[in-house]
């Protein structure tokens, strides 16, 4: 016969299910060891004409290294559910006591349906109007992926989630003289999120240009990720994605940015963008330091394109796309 085999899991405080076979007489295990040993007790041999019994005692025929965690559930959750299941189930026996205990068994089955479902599948599924979508389904799809709706440029020019090319990315987009034609308005809406006015005035009205991997003083140690610079002010933005601050990197940048804007008596400004928009650790750096974040850039980004009527122009879907592609960065 064929019997479920459950036991206490090797991985943890679970219940392992598992197939066990058992023949059914002696002339059917002579038969089961002549055969090779890959076709011994297969899960589908004569499985229709076989009793299904549940056994808490079989040993489970699975090996270990076999097993996957999809096959476990809690002990108590499958002990009971197989509890319930042997006080219903009539196994060999078809007395009245068994009847009535199945009888109810399913009884209860039919209360667990929520209420208000329908009990006429013609009302809850209508096979003509299922079969009329499902046509229309696929050159209905298939019209809308050939518009591109679905495609991001930044992710097919494979931006990832690598840092330098992210920078590269946004510097673009800070470069009030790059050919995305938005001047200087993205640079000075991230400013005014800042809380930055002072800064984002001056970017609105003097020329500014921008690089990334830039090295003030010539320090090779210390390469800052985007640097925005006028004679007016002077801006310095250390970007992640996966990685943390190293060392006191942060307390190095900004002593080189009020270096580099004091020796021309102009204002700096030190952003740390993240994806979460933490603090720097340094408590004694938090109130120098400007926390920003990849999703508030998004934010900002989306509303430059809906302010100023982008939607269905170039420059608006590039920037629509990176604003969905930095909302994956994590």
């Amino acid at each position: 016969m064929a019997s479920w085999a459950v036991r206490r899991g090797v991985m943890g405080e679970c219940l392992v299910l598992g197939w066990q076979d058992y023949p059914r007489s002696t002339e059917q295990a002579t038969e089961n060891e002549s055969r090779p040993a890959t076709n011994r007790g297969r899960i589908g041999d004569n499985i229709r004409d076989r009793p299904l019994a549940f056994s808490a005692s079989s040993v489970c025929p699975i090996h270990p290294k076999h097993l996957h965690r999809s096959s476990m559930v809690p002990i108590t959750q499958t002990q009971q559910f197989f509890t319930g299941w042997q006080a219903a189930q009539p196994f060999e026996s078809e007395n009245d006591a068994h009847v009535a205990r199945m009888e109810a068994f399913f009884d209860a089955w039919k209360r667990s349906v929520p209420a208000g479902a329908s009990s006429n599948p013609a009302e809850a599924f209508h096979c003509q109007q299922f079969a009329e979508f499902s046509a229309a389904f696929s050159p209905a799809c298939q019209d809308y992926r050939r518009t591109g709706v679905r495609a991001n440029a930044w992710r097919a020019a494979g931006v990832g989630k690598d840092e330098m090319r992210n920078s590269a990315v946004l510097r673009w987009l800070l470069d009030g003289f790059e050919d995305h034609g938005q001047g200087a308005a993205i640079l000075v809406a991230i400013l005014r999120q800042l809380k930055r006015t002072d800064l984002a005035e001056l970017a609105s009205v003097h020329p500014y240009w921008t690089r990334v991997e830039a090295c003030p003083f010539g320090e090779q140690e210390s390469r800052i990720d985007i640097e925005i610079e006028s004679p007016r002010f002077l801006i310095f933005i250390e970007v992640k994605v996966r990685a943390t601050e190293t060392g006191n990197q942060l307390e190095r940048y900004l002593d080189l940015a009020a270096a580099k804007a004091a020796a021309e008596q102009k204002p700096s400004a030190l952003i740390f963008l993240t994806p979460t928009g933490r603090h720097a650790v340094s408590e004694k750096l938090r109130e120098k330091i400007i926390p920003f974040s990849w999703k508030q850039l998004a934010r900002i980004l989306d509303e430059h394109v809906r302010k100023e009527g982008l939607s269905n122009t170039t420059a608006g879907t590039l920037l629509l796309q990176y604003a969905e592609h930095v909302r994956t960065l994590r």
